[in-house]
C-alpha cells in the first residue's frame, strides 16, 4: 500500500467514469455496451436489469444459457456487454474509473476507488459464460491487489493479507465459483476486509485515483 494523505474519501459517483487518452470514446463505448446487455436480457428473459446487485442473478442465468456457444465473435460480444454491465455495477457500488482503448473491450480495466483493487470485468464475464477459466492465457481473470509492503504496521502487502483471509472463507460450490454474483461477493468482501484493516491501523479514509495505479499500469 502506498502512503495515503489524510483526505476524505470521494463519493463513488464523484470519480470520472473513464480516464486516460481515450476517455471520451471509452465513456461512449461503456455506455453503449451497458445498454446492449440490458436490451439483450430484456428480449431473452423479459426482465429489465436495474443495475442492482440482485440483478446479477438474472445476468448469471442469461450467461449460463450461452454455455454451449462456441463461436468466438458471439462469445466476445456477449462477454464485452456483460462485463461492462458488471463493471458498471461494481463502479457504482465502490467508486472507480475505467481505463483502456475504446475499441478493445477485452482489455478494459476497472480501477476501484474504495480500495486498491483493479481487474478486467470482460474477462470475468467470459469465465462466467464458460463456467471455467478461459483457455487464452492473455485473458486476465485475476483481482489485482497491491503487492508492495506498505504503510501498515505489520509491513504485509494487501495482496498477502487478503490471500490469508480468503483461505479461511468456506469454499464456493464449483457451479457457482465463476458466476458474476460470486465475483461481486468476493470483491465486496475484499473491500470490507481492507477497510477494516485501514481502520484498525488508524489510517484515514481515502479514495484511490488513477495516479495511485500508475505503477501497475505502466
Amino acid at each position: 500500500m502506498t502512503d495515503t494523505p489524510s483526505t476524505p474519501p470521494a463519493a463513488p459517483d464523484s470519480l470520472p467514469r473513464t480516464s486516460g487518452p481515450d476517455a471520451a470514446a471509452l465513456d461512449a463505448a461503456v455506455g453503449d455496451l451497458d445498454r446492449q446487455l440490458r436490451e439483450q436480457v430484456k428480449r431473452a428473459l423479459g426482465v429489465e436489469l436495474d443495475g442492482s446487485v440482485t440483478s446479477l442473478a438474472f445476468l448469471d442465468h442469461y450467461l449460463g444459457l450461452a454455455r454451449s456457444e462456441t463461436r468466438a465473435p458471439i462469445l466476445d460480444l456477449l462477454a464485452a456487454s456483460a462485463g461492462v454491465y458488471f463493471g458498471e455495477l461494481v463502479r457504482r457500488e465502490f467508486g472507480g474509473t475505467w481505463v483502456g482503448r475504446a475499441g478493445d473491450p477485452r482489455n478494459y480495466r476497472l480501477l476501484l476507488g474504495a480500495q486498491y483493487l483493479h481487474f478486467t470485468p470482460v474477462a470475468l464475464a467470459l469465465a462466467a459464460i464458460l463456467g471455467r477459466e478461459p483457455d487464452d492465457e492473455d485473458v486476465d481473470c485475476a483481482l489485482h491487489l497491491d503487492i508492495r509492503g506498505g504503510s501498515e504496521p505489520d509491513g504485509v502487502s494487501d495482496a498477502a493479507f487478503i490471500e490469508e483471509r480468503l483461505m479461511a472463507v468456506p469454499p464456493v460450490p464449483e457451479d457457482q465459483f465463476y458466476t458474476l454474483t460470486t465475483r461481486f461477493e468476493t470483491i465486496a468482501l475484499i473491500v470490507d476486509l481492507l477497510a477494516q484493516r485501514r481502520a484498525q491501523s488508524g489510517s484515514e479514509p481515502y479514495t484511490y485515483t488513477l495516479d495511485d495505479y500508475s505503477h501497475a499500469l505502466s
